[in-house]
């Protein structure tokens, strides 16, 4: 019986702490995603890439952060880890047209014209004039 009480205690205690760690501070979020812009800006990827990375431990549901930080890793050519950040941005906001558009053109970098397509569509819908242009280019 005492074991139970003392991994229960344990259990309570780690749970309350993971709880209290994941707070979403928006500020913070915002000082640490002002310096990934900053950072990339100079051309600074790997600065950038932990700056937001420190954004979205304090904000998870900021679809700008994994936008952004999509656009880094696409800067870096790693266009499947672009393509999985853009999609959680998405995510979180389905009128991302900015995450639709990049998530469009970096398919189309992958010679997969049927989700490029697809996404450039989407960003379309939501107001992207520059992907309704590739759309009828490109998709038509």
């Amino acid at each position: 019986m005492t074991k139970f009480k003392i991994l229960f205690f344990f259990s309570f205690f780690s749970l309350f702490s993971f709880a209290q760690n994941n707070k979403i501070d928006k500020k913070q979020a915002e000082i640490y995603y002002n310096k990934a812009a900053n950072n990339f800006e100079n051309r600074q990827l790997d600065e950038a890439i932990i700056n937001i990375d420190k954004s979205i431990k304090f904000d998870p549901t900021n679809s700008n952060s994994y936008y952004i930080k999509g656009v880094i890793k696409q800067q870096k050519n790693d266009l499947n880890g672009a393509i999985l950040l853009y999609k959680k941005a998405i995510q979180l906001n389905t009128k991302n047209s900015d995450a639709l558009a990049k998530c469009g053109i970096a398919y189309g970098k992958l010679n997969d014209m049927t989700n490029a397509c697809k996404y450039l569509k989407l960003a379309c819908e939501n107001g992207n004039d520059d992907c309704c242009k590739g759309y009828s280019k490109f998709c038509k």
